[in-house]
């Protein structure tokens, strides 16, 4: 639901070993504020105008690079190296166990990830069923051997994470295992991870399923021969 690019800052030199205290912080910083905005209303309408379309133009070229888009990482799982035939076969896609973030659980998060897979492999098979419940491996490999499939696709859900980033100051995650398994032999034939997160401005405000789509569908792409 484009690879995200982790910026690591470096931490900053030391100019002084003398640091202020949390008060004397906190009085150096409202006096600072009280100043500019003395100085903000003592401006001249005309130069006030003219600071606002300043300061506007600085935070359209700063925003994009703080954080404003959906970063969205693939790890594919290098030790199953697999091109698949495009509108060949067909496959069985599983119902995964709801997500969660710690002891909440998110409900229907399961259904949505599969319906995001479903969306995204439909393409690339002659038939795909979707199923209605949640499975283990076992019981999808059942159904999928009972549907004639000639692949289980299983996804799972490793973390779910649906928050109000405005309030937290956290982003909204969800990271997806997404398993082709042969349903004659059970034998896993890809395996890839899908990390999907939110942003930190609220620009690209959405839900866990809003983010997953992109990437999983750019991971079902990566795997079929056209």
């Amino acid at each position: 639901m484009v690879n995200a690019a982790q910026i690591v800052g470096t931490a900053p030199t030391a100019i002084s070993n003398y640091q202020y205290g949390p008060a004397c912080v906190s009085i150096i910083h409202g006096l600072t504020l009280l100043r500019r905005t003395i100085l903000f209303v003592t401006t001249p309408a005309r130069e006030k105008r003219a600071m606002m379309r300043r300061w506007l133009k600085i935070f359209l070229l700063v925003v994009p690079l703080t954080g404003c888009s959906a970063q969205q990482n693939i790890q594919e799982d290098a030790e199953t190296v697999v091109i698949l035939p495009a509108n060949q076969k067909t496959a069985y896609v599983t119902t995964p166990v709801d997500g969660r973030d710690g002891a909440k659980i998110y409900f229907r998060s399961g259904v949505l990830t599969a319906m995001i897979v479903a969306d995204a492999f439909a393409p690339y098979f002659i038939n795909l069923t979707l199923g209605s419940s949640q499975e283990t491996r076992d019981e999808a490999l059942a159904s999928a051997r009972s549907q004639q499939a000639d692949y289980l696709i299983e996804p799972k859900i490793l973390r779910w994470r649906d928050v109000d980033t405005a309030w937290t100051g956290v982003v909204d995650q969800a990271t997806v295992t997404v398993s082709i398994i042969e349903t004659n032999s059970g034998t896993m034939i890809k395996s890839g991870t899908i990390d999907a997160k939110g942003s930190f401005m609220g620009i690209a405000a959405g839900h866990p399923e809003d983010f997953l789509e992109k990437p999983i569908r750019q991971y079902a792409e990566s795997l079929f021969s056209q």
